[in-house]
């Protein structure tokens, strides 16, 4: 998912300053995820550096949204 976010904010017009995210779930959080954390953890996310990545990619979408 964090791919597609940054893909699809490649393509935002420079004007945009709102990107609403719908699901059919029971559930939406803006925060951080802590059960897709565990998750990639057990699937071999265990480096700082790469947890450090995965932040850093989200915070960048959340940049370029604010500017």
């Amino acid at each position: 998912m964090l791919n597609a976010f940054g893909a699809a904010s490649a393509d935002l017009p420079s004007d945009v300053r709102v990107v609403l995210l719908r699901d059919a779930g029971r559930a939406f959080s803006a925060d951080h995820d802590l059960n897709w954390s565990a998750e990639e953890h057990a699937k071999g996310m265990k480096t700082q550096a790469a947890l450090a990545a995965a932040t850093e990619c989200l915070h960048a979408i959340t940049r370029q949204i604010r500017a």
